[in-house]
């Protein structure tokens, strides 16, 4: 399966443990995933698995959100590394508490993913969470 595959595939599975919590579905935003292709692109750059990468070009978020254009009222991130399928790193995000509380979370009405490979050749898993203003 293609990376735009698999990142389908996560926003459908992400989608699914929404419906079984009574909890709309999440709308993908393009601008989520610009959001999401630069974090992945700085941790792959970096090495850094982390949601604030002070080395990297746009550190915060914030500043990720705001140079991928997307006007928000709430944010969110999920990061994974090294899962080969789908549905194994939303099943690890699902074992975490703040994970997910990110995919549960009723605030959020739009998402970004983007998969990439690390220096490595392990795949990054970016899933960005939103709500417009």
């Amino acid at each position: 399966m293609s990376l735009d595959g698999m990142a389908r595939e996560i926003v459908y599975l992400v989608n699914i443990e929404r419906a079984q919590h009574a909890l709309p579905p999440l709308r993908i935003n393009d601008r989520l995933t610009v959001d999401a292709k630069l974090q992945a692109a700085q941790i792959a750059e970096t090495g850094v698995l982390d949601h604030v990468i002070l080395s990297g070009q746009y550190p915060t978020p914030r500043e990720r959100a705001e140079a991928a254009g997307y006007n928000w009222n709430v944010l969110g991130e999920n990061l994974a590394l090294g899962f080969t399928d789908a549905p194994s790193a939303v099943a690890a995000w699902m074992r975490s508490p703040g994970h997910r509380a990110n995919i549960l979370a009723g605030g959020y009405s739009e998402t970004g993913v983007v998969l990439a490979p690390d220096a490595r050749g392990r795949l990054i898993f970016v899933q960005t969470f939103g709500a417009p203003e």
